[in-house]
């Protein structure tokens, strides 16, 4: 915008600039909202386990990289994976408890 003051070109912008700025401020407050909702499912453990997989699908991925393997890794198939901890953890918990 600095740069398009004395060009004079900010005013056929303006319009989708103040739309964007409404649009960031409703973004900001629904990822504030999510947030707020599953912070009670992220615990420090489910958080430790969540960093584990993540570690494990990092070197997956540099072993790709690297061409290590003959047959190729499928890494983004397996991202989901890195939620997992948090439907785990108070399973395994529940059923701990069942025992």
């Amino acid at each position: 915008m600095i740069l398009m003051n004395g060009l004079g070109l900010e005013a056929p912008f303006a319009p989708a600039l103040a739309q964007a700025e409404a649009h960031k401020a409703d973004c900001s407050q629904g990822i504030a909202l999510l947030a707020g909702s599953a912070a009670p499912l992220l615990t420090d453990a489910a958080v430790a386990e969540m960093s584990a997989v993540g570690g494990v699908l990092l070197i997956g991925l540099g072993l790709e990289l690297l061409g290590a393997r003959a047959q190729p890794l499928k890494i983004a198939n397996m991202l989901p994976g890195v939620f997992l901890p948090v439907a785990y953890l108070p399973l395994s918990g529940w059923l701990s408890g069942l025992l």
